[in-house]
Parts: C-alpha cells; sequence; structure tokens
C-alpha cells in the first residue's frame, strides 16, 4: 500500500509539474521537467512514457507535451 501512495504522489508531481509548464510556455519538454522535478532527463523520459500509455498526456517527440 505504501509503494501505491508514493507512486501516486510521484504521477502527480508530474502531472502539476507539466500543467504549471504548459500553462507558462504553452508546453512542457523533457528538460523543463528535469529540470522543475530535479531528477535526470532519462528519468523523464520513462514517466513520460508511462503516462502517455496511461492517457494523462500527449507527447510529440522534439516538440514536448501537453495534458489530455
Amino acid at each position: 500500500m505504501i509503494h501505491l501512495k508514493k507512486e501516486t504522489s510521484r504521477l502527480e508531481d508530474y502531472l502539476e509539474a507539466i500543467y504549471r509548464l504548459s500553462h507558462d510556455k504553452g508546453y512542457a519538454s523533457t528538460v523543463d521537467l528535469s529540470d522543475m522535478l530535479n531528477v535526470k532527463p532519462p528519468t523523464v523520459s520513462g514517466m513520460v512514457g508511462n503516462l502517455a500509455n496511461k492517457g494523462y498526456l500527449v507527447h510529440e517527440p522534439y516538440r514536448g507535451m501537453k495534458l489530455t
């Protein structure tokens, strides 16, 4: 149960960061998320793929991502 809460919290952190960046810049990039969340770009790429597979966002490589 604790693992699920940690995973949910991490997903929420990513979704909130994407929302804020999209609101401010019109899009969110992997580098922007990496800087904002203080994680490495490959970590962001993995999570972005996960979120896209779950239908939370649309990711266009080299163009950024937007929430659905």
